[in-house]
């Protein structure tokens, strides 16, 4: 029965996109051509997601014949910071990216909305807004103004608290701090906080942290544990500045010149690996934290009234950046706002 659903499923989104699907699993006829992808990410290498992409261009390999081959680039490899990836992918620089929304959030405002400082409390509204965005506006918005098709379901990830080389004890403590942050939602809450923000690559946050550039970033427990965080700064607040849902785009133009039995098989293997990382974001963020208190990490949890001043700030903030962003983005605000009861 569960078959059966799957190449329905598979069946119907096919047919949104003017393809033929594959049934699950069925492999791609030997007759047809030799294609090589490129696939970017800002991901590390040893990021908890990233086995399960890998998984997915090795059954794409496997199911194709050795026909359609896709190289990783993890890490930014390919040398296109995260923030310029989503134009690069429409331009046809590379076949695929897996990267994060909230970098390309000054492109395309209405992601801004998934990154908005306080206003999820969990990841269980996390993912109740980001499907909703998915059907309602992302997928029309990626395909009509980037040239990209998206491949669902949005990923989650852990929540993103502040590092820091002095413990942040309470709201206060962000007071002339510098604080690295990577979307404009952030930016405004770092700076109601009275810190200063700076912007810069992932990777080159360790080397920053090292040389006292800025005395703090905001990142999850992934990014964390991929650059050893704990050997440049000793405390992390679990404040949450933004939930990050890293998604895979394919370039539209590339996509439409695949045979269609590749679409299909390319549709299905990275949905279902979107579907793994959302299964395991929970247990990667208890692992992730592991590792990095046994560093020497302190983990400091906000007072409850802290934490309570901290959404207070949050919330004039959202209708802010929603008035700024424009029409589509207060109405994707308000949509999630009443999803959530907010």
């Amino acid at each position: 029965m569960r078959n059966k659903t799957v190449t329905l499923l598979l069946t119907f989104v096919a047919m949104t996109l003017g393809i033929t699907a594959s049934p699950a699993g069925m492999a791609a006829s030997d007759s047809l051509p030799a294609v090589r992808w490129t696939l970017d990410s800002w991901s590390p290498a040893s990021a908890y997601q990233v086995p399960e992409w890998n998984l997915a261009i090795e059954r794409i390999k496997e199911r194709t014949n050795g026909r359609f081959v896709i190289n990783p680039l993890w890490g930014s490899a390919l040398g296109v910071k995260g923030q310029d990836a989503l134009g690069a992918l429409g331009k046809g620089a590379f076949q695929i990216e897996c990267g994060p929304l909230n970098y390309w959030a000054g492109d395309m405002p209405i992601l801004g909305v998934l990154g908005l400082p306080g206003l999820y409390s969990d990841l269980w509204e996390n993912t109740v807004a980001k499907d909703m965005l998915e059907e309602e506006f992302l997928r029309k918005e990626f395909a009509e103004n980037w040239n990209s098709i998206l491949i669902g379901p949005i990923t989650l990830m852990p929540t993103s608290p502040v590092w820091s080389a002095e413990p942040i004890n309470s709201l206060a403590d962000f007071k002339g701090k510098t604080i690295r942050g990577f979307s404009p939602e952030m930016a405004d809450m770092l700076s109601a906080l009275g810190a200063t923000v700076v912007t810069m690559p992932f990777a080159e946050v360790y080397s920053a942290a090292q040389r006292g550039v800025m005395q703090g970033g905001i990142t999850s427990s992934v990014g964390a544990r991929a650059i050893s965080i704990w050997e440049v700064w000793g405390y992390a607040t679990e404040y949450n500045f933004t939930n990050t849902n890293p998604v895979t785009l394919v370039n539209k133009d590339a996509f439409g010149e695949l045979p269609g039995e590749y679409q299909a098989i390319l549709l299905e293997e990275f949905s279902q690996a979107n579907r793994r990382i959302n299964y395991r974001t929970l247990e990667a963020n208890e692992a992730n934290w592991k590792v990095i208190e046994e560093g020497g990490l302190k983990r400091i949890k906000p007072s409850a009234e802290d934490l309570k001043k901290f959404a207070e700030i949050a919330k004039p903030l959202w209708s802010a950046w929603a008035e700024k962003k424009g029409e589509t983005a207060q109405k994707a605000l308000k949509r999630v706002m009443e999803l959530l009861g907010k």
